[in-house]
């Protein structure tokens, strides 16, 4: 079983939610998760997204984070299926 976290809530001026995720991600290594996100996170396996999609930028990030969950995620879903039956 695989673990998709979604960081596409991080904020670049870290919040109380930012600094909780950052702070729960490495008990989370042992798990090897897939993460979304538009930042960098060395030694994980991450989908990198575009930036626009955080709150920062307003009610279009919000919505922009929206439809490219809805569209884009099971598009990821699917190539890590298609990994594991090619193991």
């Amino acid at each position: 079983m695989q673990l998709l976290t979604n960081l596409l809530f991080l904020l670049a001026k870290p919040t109380g939610t930012t600094i909780y995720a950052l702070n729960l991600l490495p008990h989370l290594q042992k798990l090897e998760p897939i993460l979304l996100t538009s930042q960098s996170f060395p030694n994980y396996n991450c989908y990198q997204t575009p930036p626009n999609l955080t709150s920062e930028q307003g009610l279009k990030g919000h919505l922009n984070r929206l439809l490219w969950t809805q569209f884009q995620l099971k598009v990821i879903i699917f190539i890590e299926l298609m990994r594991k039956i090619e193991q």
